[in-house]
């Protein structure tokens, strides 16, 4: 049986030999079983011998078939002098690949044959601008091996009867671009239908597609005539020249619109103004912050799905200045007395940069007596800083029973800002009395420790305050940063830090919370205190102590037994 099987695919391979590909000589056939093969397809080679001796390549000896990098395949048997391999699927390859007949390791013949690509393509494309005298490009990927398998591999476009070359616009030959010309395309067709022919060693392979006008045409970039129209604290308007706007109405037009930096507050707001102009159109972008520099990017396409995105219109502005949105925050007891040198600091949390909302932003401080709201403290000079205000030539004169207050407001090159933020503080010059005291650090319990005020009637709870210190004076708070406070909510002497907190690189203080407005304030650490070293230099004190009266005691009873010891005689009689 397997002798006329065989017999028979000898039969088919001779039959074939007049179309197929085939090299030989007088003494060695080899040949492929089909021609223009592609990726897939089913084929044998086969080699002949016909005169063994001739080729010094006697009976007994083997034959067999290698690929051209020598790879040793499976072969079979049609007889004596004939073997072929099989190929169930195959492989691209190039017109210098194949494949060598060997008998014991002498080459007797090479068979070389192209195995060609299928015109597999995935990622066709076609774009148009809508403009006048626009052209229609599309585009694909080769598909995969072509170039490397041929390089004389072409393609073509075929566009209702009209052919038209294609180039490759890569330089690594992966993209092929087909252009139909601006005088041939007519952008106004609902669908497009079009062939791309491939032609390489094997032969020509086509396929065609269909798209829609929606899917190819994308509207020019806005911005062209672009005319400010508005610029504002919060938001801009724009213009511009719209030639195509009747081609668009009948689909309406979506936006894609890009805003850097984001809105911390919410989204911006892209929305159209009415016009009665034919040819221009105009937006407006809202709800921005003043004094912000912002980077605009817009997109737009026919509002279907299928649409393509226009290139981005890219615009960089800056919104108009506006008075600061706010004052900066107080609280009730950030100030600090210091009743020798008659000075007060009022202390607050600043604002952000970004809160500044224009330039050459400071703080306005005033200072009113309560019953004169009217008219600022004449007496009193005022220092702002950052996150501070000095106020002298105040406690000098300040009434015992008088009560003040601090008002604290924002301000820029535009004006100041419309809130503002007080301090009611009485009661000045008894201000030392509801302080605490002896503000020292215990370093193994990581605790900020002091002592009760002397005057604890109407104290509540305590305030405790930290800033990053400054550099250059530990006794100041670093200008760039924020103060920052919290509530004990509790009458206990003491603040746990978290494992966090550095006590050494912040400034700390304390200030007593009273249901009164009566002065007491902030009193600051020193950076120096610990509270081991104060309880260590106690129990010194005593010890020295108990070591002084023991040698007193010491003393005195030896001049005791000393005195003993003495005996007086004393005369007769007396």
């Amino acid at each position: 049986m397997e002798a006329n099987v065989n017999i028979l695919v000898l039969i088919a391979l001779t039959v074939a030999i007049v179309s197929i590909e085939c090299v030989q000589n007088s003494n060695v056939i080899m040949q492929v079983s089909r021609n223009m093969l592609r990726e897939g397809d089913r084929y044998n080679v086969t080699c002949w011998v016909a005169n063994r001796t001739e080729l010094q390549c006697p009976e007994g000896k083997e034959i067999y078939l290698e690929t051209q990098d020598f790879k040793r395949v499976e072969t079979r048997h049609l007889n004596s002098t004939a073997i072929y391999h099989e190929v169930t699927s195959a492989q691209a390859q190039g017109p210098h690949d194949g494949y060598y007949c060997i008998c014991d390791g002498v080459g007797l013949m090479a068979l070389n044959f192209p195995i060609g690509v299928w015109l597999n393509i995935t990622n066709f494309a076609c774009r148009f601008l809508d403009v006048y005298g626009s052209e229609l490009k599309c585009n694909f990927n080769v598909p995969l091996r072509a170039f490397e398998m041929n390089l004389n591999t072409t393609y073509q476009m075929k566009y209702y009867n009209r052919i038209y070359n294609c180039v490759l616009i890569k330089p690594d030959n992966t993209l092929v671009e087909c252009i139909v010309p601006s005088g041939i395309f007519d952008k106004f067709r609902a669908e497009f239908e079009l062939t791309i022919i491939m032609t390489d060693v094997i032969g020509d392979l086509n396929t065609t597609f269909r798209r829609s006008r929606i899917e190819c045409v994308v509207l020019p970039a806005i911005g062209e005539g672009l005319q400010l129209l508005n610029r504002s604290s919060n938001a801009i308007c724009l213009e511009w020249s719209e030639k195509q706007k009747s081609n668009h109405r009948p689909f309406g037009i979506a936006y894609d619109v890009q805003v850097q930096p984001p809105n911390r507050f919410g989204d911006f707001k892209w929305q159209r103004l009415m016009s009665n102009k034919l040819l221009r159109d105009s937006y407006c972008l809202s709800q921005l912050l003043p004094h912000q520099h912002y980077n605009l990017s817009v997109r737009r396409r026919l509002d279907d799905p299928l649409a393509v995105w226009s290139e981005p219109f890219v615009y960089e502005f800056s919104t108009a200045d506006a008075i600061p949105a706010r004052a900066p925050f107080v609280w009730s007891n950030a100030y600090t007395v210091d009743s020798d040198r008659k000075l007060l600091f009022v202390y607050w949390q600043q604002l952000q940069t970004s809160e500044y909302l224009g330039d050459n932003f400071t703080y306005s401080v005033s200072v009113l007596l309560r019953g004169q709201e009217k008219s600022p403290v004449a007496r009193s000079n005022i220092q702002v800083e950052s996150n501070m205000a000095n106020i002298s030539s105040l406690l000098a004169w300040a009434p015992r029973s008088g009560t003040y207050i601090v008002t604290v407001r924002s301000q820029n090159n535009v004006g100041l800002s419309e809130n503002s933020s007080r301090i009611v503080i009485s009661q000045l010059a008894d201000a030392k009395d509801r302080q605490p005291t002896s503000l020292c650090f215990d370093k193994k319990a990581h605790q900020l420790r002091w002592k009760a005020p002397s005057t604890t009637t109407d104290l509540l709870t305590y305030t405790v305050y930290w800033c990053v210190s400054n550099t250059t004076d530990a006794g100041r708070c670093q200008d760039s940063m924020r103060l920052e406070a919290i509530n004990t909510n509790s009458l206990q002497n003491l603040f746990a830090l978290s494992q966090d907190d550095s006590y050494r690189s912040n400034r700390w203080g304390v200030a007593g919370n009273f249901s009164s407005s009566a002065a007491g304030g902030i009193v600051w650490w020193d950076g120096i205190a610990q509270c081991n070293d104060v309880s260590s230099g106690s129990s010194v004190e005593g010890i020295t102590a108990l070591g002084v009266l023991g040698i007193l005691l010491y003393c005195l009873i030896r001049k005791c037994r000393y005195m003993s010891d003495i005996k007086v005689d004393l005369p007769p009689g007396v």
